[in-house]
């Protein structure tokens, strides 16, 4: 319980730097205006603001929370964004982020470009999906860099949508061959 807690107090405290560290990095790449301030969203903090690519404006979000939940995951899954990034320090136990990926992916389908990542400091998980924009690669950069090991994307099963090691040749849930693209469902 000790070393869980200790654990617990080091990912609010990486997430407590990075929310000065992501907001700070952003203003200065011109991404958001020296104003911005962080708003309340669920259980964490959001900044909305529209990247610029080739003149044109596209809708991002950047999310901070101490535990990633259910509502935040399902508002990054259905809404009309077309960059979410979220960083959370932990992951709370109902959220399947390899099913929410699927979800976003059937949703992102009318989307032209689009880009959906989850950073977990926790086991230093990661799922996206998508191209990255620049300011996407700026925020990995900087969890990378602040972290002790980076992070490693993970692999979703496309038959039960578990998360495995980017390593993993079988699905540690159902077992069977991961594929490297997954299925179109």
């Amino acid at each position: 319980m000790v070393e869980t807690q200790g654990q617990e107090q080091q990912f609010e405290s990486r997430l407590a730097d990075l929310r000065v560290l992501l907001l700070d990095a952003l203003v200065a790449a011109r991404y958001l205006p020296v104003d911005t301030r962080w708003h309340s969203h669920y259980t964490g903090e959001v900044v909305y603001f529209a990247d610029r690519v080739f003149g044109d404006e596209r809708p991002a979000v950047l999310v901070l929370a101490d535990e990633v939940t259910n509502d935040i995951i399902t508002d990054s899954v259905t809404g009309d964004f077309r960059s979410y990034v979220i960083v959370g320090a932990t992951l709370s136990p109902d959220v399947d982020l390899g099913k929410s990926r699927i979800e976003r992916l059937k949703h992102a389908e009318s989307l032209n470009e689009h880009y959906w990542a989850t950073f977990i400091l926790q086991d230093a998980i990661l799922v996206t999906l998508g191209t990255p924009l620049s300011w996407c690669r700026l925020i990995g950069e900087i969890l990378n860099a602040h972290m002790p090991a980076p992070f490693v994307q993970r692999r979703v099963c496309a038959y039960c949508h578990a998360l495995n090691e980017y390593s993993d040749k079988a699905c540690k849930r159902c077992n069977k061959q991961l594929m490297a693209t997954g299925r179109l469902e």
